[in-house]
């Protein structure tokens, strides 16, 4: 039973002689979980009688994994008298200084022992070295999941400008009175603290449509507009992290789908001071194609809303400062799955975007329609619970995407005719924080009044 030092196995004992030659190992699990080898690991072949072995008398036929554990064949321990015994181990051996005794001579003798990796073995670590963990390459990948959705999830939901503009475009009144739509995309690299450290390099991009249900102005020149937004994201790229006993191993490719629908509320006043409010509810979609060939699939759920506000500041008469806030939640459950070696089952995460910022805007009007262009500067603060894949029902892995970020960028909007308004931007994101989030991304919308 594949688990820990103390699991359960007959090994093969051999007493006095050398054991030389090339013998292979084959190892079937009879039910164990997997655990997290910290001794000499599971005796394989017990060397005893002044037993001695070659350093290529036994190879581990396949792979062998259990939970969220990949398992490798070493010869030697840690203690004294395990120099020439074989043990299946979970975690990357550290060489080991051990002080004794020598009988012979009373004399205090310190020696280092070093257990030898069989063929495909991770090499055993210097003494000294903080032991790790030999997690299966499919970690990761599964790992990458919850912080995926995170940041695809705060991507869709975007901003008020860049999913409707400009807040001086909504000018309509009536039922149906508009409808816009956008078009968006970014690069994403990002690294997630916790037990294996997941990655992800890729891009993340999608459509979003809305209309206006209802729309009204008031004498005193408050404006409010009640819509519904439909929009489809995905994301796809290559995962990174800590597998087979080494840090940033590349591990696979993940995909997700986001399908969303949801209802907005914007209001704006007549010095054009806005407030923004959003909840989307969306299915999601992962494909896994880790580099084991272990591909895996599976669903879950989010919910998500947003809460915006901005305040202008008119400069001068053709320059205008808009310090802005916003708050985003995102409620996301993930259906568990099963691969070839174990179950895995994901807690629910919930987590928050806090963003402070502001545009520095021009203001062009003229007879055939106005210009905004204008410049954006964001602070950025994700915070939540930490994401969580519990491998076996036994091994939770956990992940943690919180992160300090800022972003600057540029943007323009304008209104040409009765009916078209376009807008667009591009910006770039870096992390402030020890953390690894770098972005580019960029919108492409258009508003059509009926």
């Amino acid at each position: 039973m594949l688990g820990d030092d103390a699991s359960k196995v007959a090994p093969l004992t051999v007493s006095g002689g050398t054991i030389g030659g090339s013998t292979t190992i084959a190892v079937n699990n009879m039910g164990g979980a997997g655990g997290l080898t910290t001794g000499n690991g599971i005796p394989m072949v017990n060397a005893v009688g002044g037993a001695t072995s070659s350093a290529n008398a036994f190879a581990l036929g396949g792979t062998v994994s259990q939970g969220a554990y990949a398992y490798y064949l070493y010869r030697g321990g840690t203690t004294l008298g395990s120099e020439n015994s074989w043990f299946l181990r979970s975690t990357v051996p550290v060489a080991t200084a051990v002080t004794y005794v020598d009988p012979v001579t009373g004399q205090t003798v310190t020696t280092v022992l070093t257990p030898v990796g069989a063929a495909g073995s991770p090499p055993t670590a210097a003494a000294g070295s903080t032991p790790m963990p030999i997690y299966r390459v499919e970690v990761p990948v599964y790992s990458a999941m919850p912080e995926i959705a995170r940041v695809a999830g705060f991507a869709q939901m975007g901003t008020f400008h860049e999913r409707q503009g400009q807040q001086g475009l909504l000018t309509e009144n009536g039922v149906l009175p508009a409808g816009w739509a956008r078009v968006w995309g970014q690069t994403e690299q990002f690294r997630a603290k916790g037990d294996v450290s997941p990655q992800f390099d890729g891009n993340i991009g999608g459509v979003q449509v809305g209309h206006d249900l209802f729309a009204r102005s008031t004498d005193s020149g408050h404006h409010d507009h009640i819509g519904v937004i439909a929009g489809w994201t995905r994301a796809y790229g290559d995962t990174q992290g800590s597998a087979l006993g080494s840090m940033d191993t590349h591990t696979g490719s993940l995909g997700l789908d986001m399908y969303s629908a949801g209802l907005y509320w914007t209001h704006v006043m007549p010095n054009l001071a806005y407030v923004d409010a959003v909840v989307l509810g969306s299915a999601l979609q992962y494909e896994s194609k880790p580099v084991s060939g272990m591909n895996t699939s599976t669903h879950g759920k989010a919910v998500a809303a947003s809460l915006e506000a901005g305040w202008p500041i008119r400069l001068t008469p053709g320059l205008i400062l808009e310090p802005q806030a916003q708050i985003v939640y995102q409620h996301q459950s993930l259906n568990d799955l099963t691969d070839a070696v174990s179950s895995v089952t994901f807690a629910n995460t919930n987590s928050w975007l806090a963003r402070i910022g502001a545009r520095l805007e021009g203001n062009y009007d003229g007879a055939r329609g106005l210009l905004r262009p204008y410049l954006l500067f964001n602070l950025l603060h994700t915070f939540g619970n930490d994401g969580r894949a519990i491998f076996g029902g036994t091994t939770p892995i956990v992940s943690s995407a919180n992160t300090t970020a800022a972003q600057f960028g540029i943007g323009v909007a304008g209104r040409f005719n009765k009916h078209a308004s376009v807008y667009a931007t591009l910006a770039y994101l870096t992390q402030i924080d020890d953390t690894r989030q770098q972005s580019v991304s960029a919108t492409l919308g258009l508003r059509w009044r009926w």
